[in-house]
């Protein structure tokens, strides 16, 4: 047995755990899923890592090799997938671009030699014998999917957020970046920059990025069931729509009532609450007061009320309960109006008018009558 394969086969139980502990939680929310499809892009690289170390015959090497580059092509893109999920943002043009690219390498890497064009034989194991595209492929689609996923965690760390979602951020970053200079390090920048031959570690690299997962979760509830999970499930009992806001405004969770109200099919990702309600104040009114607004599109009169989640793992949000009040207020009107009709005609009269209770109090009187009367009317 190779001891050299102990490295990515430590690096593999340290990930499995991590996975297997995540997935315990049974919590299946988008995040999770997306979080499930890298650690097993990973887990699936490193076990290939592991029977490259192992005496194997020869006829298996290359494709061994190809299968392996099916994974870490991917990684990059799957990694920036689960960075754009957790964050909630938006997916640009460059996250559809780098799942494009990945896919084209991936087909170039299993039907051709210009990726992988053969391998070396060192005394720690296997390596790839780089083809004319196997450069490109990694400036082109591995680490630009990496930074670029990087680059957007910082942009949400300093955009602000609650203290836990940003120390969930801090580790989540900190992971991805020691995880990306020792690969690029150990597998492009020692041996195809500067010639030398150092064991490739790239796959085993994946282990500070689980660390860190790891105590993120452990911590900060990371990937764990949390209010904006729990909301949903509470308030589905009930007609009224819930909205879960963080302090920054970002909406994290609508429940089936909301979307019904807002007109929505599924949950919007990078949603503010002054997108979803137009002219939301800067501050919101005290906790249970009643805020009246109009829907976005107009036409639509909505009722708000605020409720402030205490409590350290909550992260300061907020739970806004959400009614369409668009009928009871088009009736209120019709009330007003009739009112108003009524002491119109009740005015113009000209004979004399009064209105009085069971008690024979009198509690309204016309024009007219008041003419009359004047110094005995109440």
């Amino acid at each position: 047995m190779n001891l050299f394969a102990l490295i990515p086969l430590a690096a593999f139980l340290i990930n499995g755990f991590t996975f297997t502990y995540i997935y315990a939680q049974r919590k299946r929310s988008p995040v999770n899923m997306a979080f499930f499809l890298l650690s097993g892009a990973i887990g699936c690289w490193l076990v290939l890592d592991i029977a490259l170390y192992m005496p194997v015959p020869e006829s298996w090497i290359i494709p061994l090799l190809k299968a392996k580059s099916v994974f870490w092509l991917s990684a990059g893109f799957l990694f920036l997938n689960f960075t754009v999920v957790f964050i909630r943002r938006r997916r640009s043009a460059l996250y559809f671009g780098t799942a494009l690219l990945s896919g084209i390498f991936i087909i170039t890497t299993l039907g051709s030699a210009l990726l992988i064009q053969g391998y070396r034989q060192y005394g720690w194991g296997v390596t790839e014998e780089p083809g004319p595209l196997f450069k490109p492929a990694i400036i082109i689609v591995f680490f630009p999917a990496l930074l670029y996923a990087v680059a957007i965690t910082i942009k949400e760390y300093r955009a602000g957020g609650d203290r836990v979602y940003k120390n969930q951020l801090l580790l989540l970053m900190s992971g991805a970046c020691i995880s990306v200079m020792t690969g690029f390090t150990t597998d492009y920048l020692l041996p195809h920059l500067m010639g030398m031959d150092t064991m490739r570690l790239s796959g085993a690299s994946s282990v500070p990025l689980s660390f860190f997962t790891y105590i993120a979760v452990l911590k900060y509830r990371f990937l764990s069931p949390g209010v904006e999970d729990l909301a949903p499930v509470v308030f589905d009992f009930f007609n009224e729509g819930s909205v879960v806001i963080d302090p920054s405004g970002k909406v994290l969770n609508l429940n089936r009532g909301a979307l019904k109200i807002f007109k929505l099919e599924t949950e919007p990702a990078g949603l503010s609450i002054r997108e979803l309600i137009p002219g939301y104040p800067s501050t919101p009114p005290p906790t249970g007061e009643e805020l009246r607004m109009d829907a976005a599109g107009g036409g639509r009169k909505l009722s708000l009320r605020h409720y402030p989640l205490p409590g350290v793992i909550t992260g300061g949000r907020t739970i806004i309960i959400v009614r369409d009040i668009t009928r009871h207020r088009m009736m209120e009107d019709a009330r007003l109006k009739g009112e108003l009709l009524l002491l119109d005609v009740f005015s113009s009269i000209q004979d004399g008018l009064v209105v009085m209770d069971n008690d024979y109090r009198i509690i309204r009187a016309n024009p007219t009558v008041e003419r009359w009367g004047a110094d005995h009317m109440p």
